[in-house]
């Protein structure tokens, strides 16, 4: 936090944080000429566990910032400054801090828009940097009236109108499996699948006898389309041998299984 008096002189403050809802720091300054200068700022704090993660809200409820178990490497108080910004096409935006924190995968920033907002479908979550606001991935959900992004930093981030641009509806559509390419094979074979929403996904390779040959994927997925490889080879690294194998896919409570043939 910072104070900066008329002729530019600047003085600044560290504060130890040790609580967590909305908070508000005053600062009192008083410069050589005797001048008092003030500041306050109001901001939410809370504190996020690195085994389980949690959320963080900002005072005004209208961004949330969600972060899954073992995301962060330490327990962190996670701020969210609200603030306007002058940058064209954007309204509020939302400060998100430590910027420096590290993160071992993405973490889902949602931000509210308001009933009367027009045309929500072209509005986009953009993160604030040195060449202005740069749009991120999102996603539409008109059921809450929210714009949904995933993240792979904190920063600055504010929702953006580009009327060029829909933003595809979270949620929409279904859960897709496609056939894996190429097929049959006898190197290595892509599977590729279609999730609407983030979500756990679970992808094993079967025998024809309905043994697990190989677990390929088990984590955390955003939207859109994902791709796994395998290749060929069991949970010890051998080589399988030929014939009829199953990819299974699963996606919350559905399951998707397709059959592949693998050549030797």
């Amino acid at each position: 936090m910072e104070l900066v008096d008329v002729d530019e002189n600047v003085w600044r403050g560290d504060y130890d944080l040790c609580c967590t809802g909305a908070i508000s720091i005053y600062a009192e300054a008083e410069d050589m000429n005797g001048l008092t200068g003030d500041a306050t700022r109001t901001f939410s704090s809370a504190l996020l566990l690195a085994s389980s993660g949690g959320i963080a809200g900002s005072v005004d409820g209208m961004c949330k910032v969600s972060v899954r178990g073992n995301v962060i490497t330490k327990d962190t108080y996670v701020l969210i400054f609200g603030t306007t910004s002058d940058e064209p096409g954007t309204g509020k935006v939302y400060e998100i801090l430590p910027a420096g924190l590290n993160l071992d995968d993405f973490v889902e920033i949602a931000i509210d828009y308001p009933d009367t907002a027009r045309a929500p479908e072209y509005l986009s979550i953009a993160r604030l940097g040195n060449k202005g606001m740069s749009p991120v991935e999102s996603y539409l959900d008109p059921k809450t009236n929210r714009v949904i992004a995933y993240v792979d930093r904190f920063g600055t981030y504010g929702l953006l109108r580009s009327p060029d641009v829909i933003t595809p509806t979270y949620g929409a559509g279904d859960f897709t499996v496609l056939q894996n390419i190429p097929n049959p094979f006898a190197g290595s074979t892509v599977i590729a699948f279609e999730v609407p929403g983030a979500g756990q996904i679970h992808a094993d390779v079967i025998s024809i006898d309905g043994r697990l040959v190989r677990s390929l994927f088990d984590g955390y997925v955003v939207p859109g389309r994902h791709r796994i490889e395998w290749n060929g080879r069991d949970m010890g690294g051998r080589r399988v041998a030929s014939g009829v194998y199953f990819y299974r896919v699963g996606y919350g409570s559905k399951t998707i299984t397709k059959k592949m043939i693998h050549l030797r």
